[in-house]
């Protein structure tokens, strides 16, 4: 069989390796391959992008979208992969990427085009976007609890796919991104929304166990 590397091994190889290295479990997911448009960017490393959700009293609403980029011959997701790393910026209504910056801290600097492929990536429009933004949006409807949740969306040949929920997504990705840090005047106001609709829930909350509380203490009486 082959695997992703190029490589090709015997079941009973594959097997006896999953055996040895993985005795609490090894999951087998279905393999994500990007449309081509995506591709002839960033290559074939499928390079997921985090869509930030908040839950406010008029909905969910998407404050931040930034994308991971790979560098040239990556197989996976570029955090297990050594050496250079990018993040580019999202606007979360358009879906273009509106900046990229290479490499994070004091070596950060500004670039336009991909690590992978040397294309064009600042001004490049993200296909099926709107699509991304309802997958995201709908998903964090199904957690009315959580105000705060980070998506990392796929784009896929079959559509928009969740790749993993980050319950404290950090806002790390969008600051490196961005080149700024998440409370700024852009970012905060709906942060603050999520937290005013946060606070008087938990305080409804509050209220509704005391009530109960008190029913319980009169039963008992």
């Amino acid at each position: 069989m082959g695997l992703g590397d190029g490589r090709h091994v015997s079941a009973r190889d594959l097997a006896d390796e999953i055996v040895t290295n993985y005795s609490k479990g090894y999951l087998f997911q279905e393999l994500l391959v990007q449309p081509p448009e995506i591709s002839a960017i960033v290559g074939k490393t499928v390079s997921p992008i985090r869509i930030l959700t908040v839950q406010t009293e008029n909905g969910v609403k998407i404050p931040y979208a930034a994308w991971k980029q790979p560098k040239k011959g990556d197989d996976v997701d570029f955090w297990t992969s050594p050496g250079e790393r990018g993040y580019a910026l999202v606007d979360p209504a358009s879906g273009i990427v509106t900046h990229f910056h290479k490499q994070v801290g004091l070596g950060c600097r500004d670039e336009v085009n991909s690590l992978a492929t040397g294309k064009p990536l600042v001004g490049f429009q993200i296909p099926e976007w709107e699509g991304c933004k309802s997958l995201a949006i709908a998903a964090h409807s199904l957690f009315p609890d959580h105000g705060v949740l980070g998506w990392d969306i796929c784009i896929t040949t079959r559509g928009p796919v969740i790749n993993e929920v980050n319950s404290n997504p950090f806002h790390t990705i969008y600051q490196k991104a961005a080149g700024r840090g998440v409370m700024n005047p852009d970012i905060k106001p709906l942060l603050n929304e999520a937290l005013d609709y946060a606070d008087r829930k938990l305080a409804a909350l509050k209220a509704q166990n005391k009530t109960s509380r008190k029913l319980t203490l009169k039963r008992q009486v």
